[in-house]
């Protein structure tokens, strides 16, 4: 079985994620996907608290395709780009329309399906970015840790939702979706430019096309919360609460 492990360097070349364990109680250190790929199995490993990675590749260089919303300057390598180059190697020959068994497992638990080349890699390329020093993508570790391999565009609606509301709660600010949208609209600014930078280094489309979809959900997300979330309303209509439903939104 080929193996591939996303773990840190010894030292950091650029952004703010500095190895050190930032997670609490139960929440796991890592996630690890088996995917029977038509070339034979492959375990693929991505420890969510690691150094950032300097540039492996041309296309890993910061100044490659650098997303027009990027805070980072004086960074040799695109955090994410490094972090994905192993992934990009490894999986830059799958078709979107293979079909392969995955085993994700963490914090002991395991799920199991039968997916398409683009949906497996939506999922792991999803969970390299979001555990990245990306200041950015960064903004999505709390869904990282807590991963969810394969959600619906529902299941990922109420999941943005829920952990954009949690961190305005925590920070005792007021409730609301204004910067829900604005972080969506970061995040398929940087999906756009990210399908860009990839697209030369794959072999096959399952990559860039599950670019392609994390940039579409980003948008269903953003539409979503100019709806006031009216698409998960009916999760709670049989709540005895008819505030749920009847609330203004």
């Amino acid at each position: 079985m080929m193996s591939l492990a996303i773990f840190s360097e010894p030292a950091s070349r650029c952004g703010t994620r500095d190895g050190s364990d930032r997670s609490s109680g139960q929440l796991a250190s890592g996630c690890s996907y088996r995917l029977e790929l038509p070339s034979g199995p492959m375990m693929v490993h991505v420890e969510f608290d690691r150094r950032p990675h300097g540039p492996t590749a041309s296309w890993t260089t910061l100044t490659t395709e650098q997303c027009p919303n990027c805070p980072l300057r004086d960074c040799a390598a695109c955090p994410a780009a490094a972090d994905l180059a192993p992934v990009v190697d490894a999986l830059g020959g799958l078709a979107s329309v293979d079909r392969l068994d995955v085993v994700v497992t963490q914090n002991n638990r395991e799920t199991k399906q039968r997916v398409t080349g683009e949906s497996a890699a939506r999922a792991i390329i999803g969970l390299v970015m979001a555990t990245s020093a990306c200041p950015i993508l960064g903004r999505l570790r709390p869904l990282a840790l807590l991963h969810l391999p394969f959600a619906t565009p529902q299941e990922s609606t109420f999941r943005f939702a829920a952990a954009h509301l949690l961190r305005q709660f925590f920070a005792g600010e007021h409730l609301d979706l204004e910067g829900l949208r604005a972080q969506m609209q970061d995040l398929h600014i940087v999906n756009g430019a990210f399908a860009a930078r990839i697209r030369a280094a794959c072999r096959n489309d399952a990559i860039p096309n599950a670019l392609t979809a994390l940039f579409s959900l980003s948008l269903i997300v953003e539409d979503e919360a100019e709806m006031g979330l009216a698409g998960l309303r009916a999760i709670f209509a049989d709540s005895d609460d008819p505030s749920w439903t009847d609330a203004e939104s």
